[in-house]
């Protein structure tokens, strides 16, 4: 059942012309768009109820309602989501509005936090995220310091380190009753949290736990809001609760999610927020979404059967149009191994014995590592598959070698990105010969200074070498000077100058597939198109900075560069 409101709502931009907000909903959604603007409400929405459509309504309403859109802080998991809600929202008050709300990820939200008030935790507004690369490095430094020799074992120590940072000991671990382990685990978190201080560096638990100290220390830095949209809130980490339930003060607070649809329990995830938000947050209110314009019932029946007796279980029923279809199967295992086989035997029986083409099949699983153990099976039973699978951008390879790059030109005083550059790709210097000059340099005497100097201390053949990784830098920098380009194609010609003089996809397609250095490339080529797509952005940070920065600079501090958008997702289909 679909209403088309009549009590329609006028909103605008300041002394422009009003427009009117078209309210499609149903009754369950009508409810929870139009609550009180001071009202707290936790909506539980089935899937298929129209949760997004529910939150950009309600972002539409309030400022119908006289909420500036300023005043609006829209927080989701991810940049996907947070893509989704920008297009909902403009369809229904238009670009130029839609802009002026805050629309974040929970780490887009820190990032742009910590940019601007950061320095009240003693944090530099230099910082820079840290990628794959960055962490690596680091990580190496701390595994020397501590003289870790073993690999295995600081592999191991390193995977509690970095597990625990943020979301700490559940309880559950298996090797907490190992003291020494987990005291050696923790000097690593120790030292490693340390090392990326060093470098001024943040590492994406970094965001969320920053953030959430800094507003408790000064929730003033949020006061511009009063009131919070929060997506998904089944996946939402403690730490990212505890910064929610800040925000929450003197403002209203409006969830969707569902608790039966946790998918990030793996990395702190709590589908117990619901009820914890009932227990902490006053006079909430909830309400339910269960029309479901999706799915059959016959496929809402089963669904509904597996959620049963949960608690904050709903009934959901359909109101998606009929289509022929053929009733879903639920089949469980004990083993992995017994699911993927399983699936596997399903599908040679739909190819062979029904005549349905494989071009014509696709199996969805939960995450890339199942996908991978699939491929595996299909391989084994000679099933050519096409693997599709999705990264962020910025954490595929050729984007942190070029993210690397970037900031090896831009902040060569800065040790770890030379490093990464000289251990990582060409060797333009022995790795023995590499570690006796890193162990004579610190953060107050450069790296790049001891190579400009090489003549005091290296032999004529290193010499060379050097020279020619120096002279690399020194040319790479004048391509990004050079004013007869526009900015990004200054940038884009210093990135492949680079790339080719450390050849960089000849060595890739040494060690991997012809298939793989396809994928390489075309990981460039759609960061490229990303940069290009932020160029308007970053000119006008540039135009409203006091201070006279280079776009590269603006853009390597950007909190507009880490939040990737969807349609410059790397997902490429790879045929095995």
């Amino acid at each position: 059942m679909v209403y088309e409101e009549d009590y329609i709502q006028e909103c605008g931009e300041p002394e422009t012309e009003t427009f009117r907000v078209e309210l499609t909903v149903n009754k369950e959604q009508l409810e929870a768009v139009t609550q009180p603007l001071d009202a707290n409400t936790q909506v539980i929405a089935g899937p298929g109820t129209g949760k997004t459509r529910t939150l950009a309504y309600r972002a539409a309403y309030l400022i119908s309602q006289g909420v500036e859109p300023e005043e609006i802080l829209m927080l989701t998991l991810t940049n996907r989501s947070a893509q989704d809600f920008r297009d909902r929202i403009a369809s229904v008050v238009g670009t130029e509005t839609m802009n002026r709300i805050a629309i974040h990820t929970f780490h887009s939200f820190g990032h742009t936090l910590l940019t601007n008030h950061g320095h009240l935790l003693g944090i530099s507004p230099e910082y820079l995220v840290t990628d794959q690369l960055d962490q690596k490095q680091v990580l190496s430094n701390v595994r020397y310091k501590l003289g870790i020799s073993d690999w295995k074992e600081f592999n191991k120590l390193k995977d509690i380190a970095l597990k625990t940072k943020l979301r700490g000991f559940t309880g559950q671990e298996a090797y907490l009753n190992d003291s020494v382990l987990v005291n050696k685990a923790m000097r690593v978190l120790e030292a490693y949290n340390e090392e990326i201080k060093k470098f001024n560096l943040l590492d994406y638990d970094d965001l969320i736990i920053l953030t959430k100290e800094l507003l408790n220390k000064y929730p003033e830095v949020a006061h511009s809001y009063k009131t919070v949209l929060i997506d998904e809130l089944q996946d939402v980490s403690f730490s990212s609760w505890d910064i929610i339930r800040t925000l929450s003060v003197n403002k209203s607070l409006f969830v969707v999610g569902d608790p039966n649809q946790s998918i990030y329990r793996f990395i702190g995830a709590e589908s117990s927020m619901f009820t914890m938000m009932k227990l902490e947050i006053p006079n909430l209110s909830t309400i339910s979404l269960t029309e479901n314009y999706r799915s059959q019932q016959l496929v809402l029946d089963l669904a509904n059967s597996l959620v049963e007796g949960t608690p904050e279980a709903i009934t959901l029923k359909s109101y998606a149009p009929e289509l022929k279809h053929i009733k879903p199967k639920l089949a469980t295992f004990d083993l992995e191994s017994q699911e993927c086989s399983w699936i596997v035997e399903e599908v040679l029986d739909l190819h062979k014995n029904q005549g349905v083409p494989m071009e014509d099949i696709v199996v969805l699983t939960r995450s890339s590592y199942t996908a991978g153990q699939l491929v595996n099976s299909f391989e084994a039973h000679g099933v050519n598959t096409i693997f599709v699978g999705g990264k962020s951008l910025l954490e595929t390879e050729t984007a942190s070698v070029v993210l690397t790059i970037l900031r090896a030109l831009h902040f060569p005083e800065r040790n770890i990105f030379l490093i990464e550059l000289l251990r990582g790709y060409k060797p333009f210097l022995a790795p023995g010969l590499l570690s006796k000059v890193l162990e004579t340099v610190d953060d107050n005497s450069p790296l790049i200074e001891k190579l400009r100097n090489y003549k005091l201390w290296a032999t004529p053949a290193a010499g060379l070498k050097i020279r020619e990784f120096v002279g690399m830098l020194d040319h790479a920098r004048s391509l990004l000077e050079d004013e007869n380009m526009e900015q990004i194609e200054r940038i884009f010609c210093a990135v492949d100058y680079v790339l080719n003089e450390i050849e960089y996809f000849v060595r890739v397609a040494k060690r991997t597939s012809s298939t793989n250095l396809l994928v390489r490339k075309h990981e460039l080529t759609t960061l490229k198109k990303y940069l290009v797509s932020l160029e308007p952005i970053i000119q006008l940070k540039m135009e409203r900075s006091d201070e006279q920065k280079s776009f590269l600079e603006v853009l390597l501090h950007s909190t507009s560069f880490y939040n990737v958008q969807p349609q410059f997702g790397v997902s490429v289909a790879i045929k095995f």
